[in-house]
């Protein structure tokens, strides 16, 4: 049997160090390979959704939208038909007239002597809104109260009853409905108004 030469170990020299090995680095491209994969799938995947969304929508059937028009021109003058032309109507405006109503209470306790009066004074052109009672019976002269401060407009109401002008006093507020009241007492029998209206009852 031949004996093997073992070679004696080698020392180290001054002149060569002896350097320590590097670890291997590990190969990383799989892991690089598996990444791009997964960015071109969701690339192509975005594109595909993209090209489908946009063909059904392409594809999909238009709806038709209507819209009613109405004509703005002017309507053709009937002159240019042979037709003779229309004249066209104005709308009335309504005369801007100072409204006074009036307000009649018995006072004196005469049945129905609120509604002679009532009719007398619309015969006036008056506008008698209410005709009624007063909160007693006990007033003894015929009085016109002024509620909203037109003194011409009771004025000639007391001229058109036959009272005198120092029967009409003032009591002006705001929450008062009517312009004047006419309270009745028991000397109508004295107003030239009354006069007439006898007459109108008698005949009856």
């Amino acid at each position: 049997m031949r004996r093997r030469r073992v070679t004696p170990l080698k020392k180290p020299s001054v002149f060569s160090p002896i350097r320590p090995k590097r670890p291997r680095m590990k190969k990383s491209f799989r892991i690089h390979v598996d990444w791009m994969n997964v960015w071109i799938v969701l690339v192509l995947g975005i594109n595909l959704f993209l090209l489908t969304s946009l063909g059904l929508r392409h594809c999909a059937p238009k709806r038709e939208i209507s819209f009613s028009v109405r004509a703005t021109k002017p309507p053709i003058a009937s002159e240019e038909k042979g037709l003779p032309k229309r004249e066209i109507q104005k709308p009335e405006i309504p005369s801007k007239g100072i409204s006074f109503q009036v307000e009649v209470l018995n006072g004196c306790g005469i049945p129905q002597i609120a509604d002679h009066f009532t009719r007398f004074l619309r015969e006036k052109k008056f506008d008698v809104v209410k005709a009624g009672n007063y909160e007693n019976f006990n007033v003894t002269k015929t009085l016109i109260i002024d509620r909203h401060g037109n003194l011409e407009s009771c004025m000639e109401l007391a001229k058109v009853l036959g009272l005198k002008r120092n029967r009409v006093i003032q009591e002006i507020h705001s929450l008062y409905t009517v312009d004047a009241t006419v309270i009745l007492g028991k000397d109508f029998r004295t107003l030239s108004s009354w006069k007439v209206l006898e007459e109108r009852i008698a005949k009856k």
